[in-house]
């Protein structure tokens, strides 16, 4: 039996076709804009960059399930720079 910490993750990207990563290759992703590839989510990798055509969900059930921590950042509102900052910018 694989060892979950060890098994490829298996990525399906436009034109069904799929690419294998590493657990630790992975860096980031979030939804591509539309001008980059639309319905697709992009996931920046630790050597490049590919796009999927799978949902949010399905990506952290995957990456979750193959022990990589995954968390969810939420964009910023206009009155802060950071979202952390104390004092709303003028």
């Amino acid at each position: 039996m694989v060892s979950k910490a060890l098994a490829m993750i298996v990525i399906h990207i436009p034109g069904r076709g799929v690419r294998y990563i590493e657990r630790d290759e992975l860096l980031w992703f979030r939804k591509a804009f539309d001008s980059e590839w639309k319905g697709a989510l992009l996931l920046q990798l630790s050597t490049d960059r590919i796009y999927s055509t799978e949902s949010v969900n399905d990506l952290v059930s995957k990456f979750s399930y193959a022990q990589v921590p995954v968390v969810q950042l939420t964009g910023v509102g206009p009155e802060r720079v950071l979202g952390w900052l104390d004092q709303p910018v003028c």
